[in-house]
């Protein structure tokens, strides 16, 4: 019998690189379940789906977000019942360039904030 790890390792595996080729791949909290010392072997799969598909994944955790670009994160906040999406807000945009705080970090002492001085889109 296989861990819940090791069958949410696959499953996340087999969504990545079925034959058919997507144009968008989501995944929820795919760290879920998986051994910590597995998260980078998944993120390195992660990455190479990217340059096939778009990828979209949610997270809370900040192990994953270490290892995320910042230009890649993404901000979610629900405001008076409207989502709204943006990039890391400026100024810890800047404190993860310049190596002073990883994402995760930032995320478990205060929360990522999302930069509120962007376009949004209404429909």
């Amino acid at each position: 019998q296989e861990s819940d790890g090791t069958l949410r390792m696959l499953g996340i595996l087999v969504a990545l690189y079925q034959d058919e080729q997507r144009s968008l791949v989501t995944l929820e909290e795919p760290e879920l379940t998986i051994h910590p010392g597995a998260l980078s072997v998944l993120w390195d799969e992660i990455e190479a789906a990217g340059d096939r598909s778009q990828v979209i994944l949610t997270t809370h955790s900040p192990d994953l977000l270490d290892m995320c670009k910042v230009e890649q994160l993404r901000v979610v906040e629900k405001i008076d019942g409207i989502t709204l999406i943006g990039p890391v807000d400026e100024t810890q945009r800047s404190a993860i360039q310049e190596r002073l705080f990883a994402p995760g970090e930032l995320l478990r002492a205060q929360g990522l904030n999302r930069a509120t001085q962007i376009p949004l889109i209404e429909s």
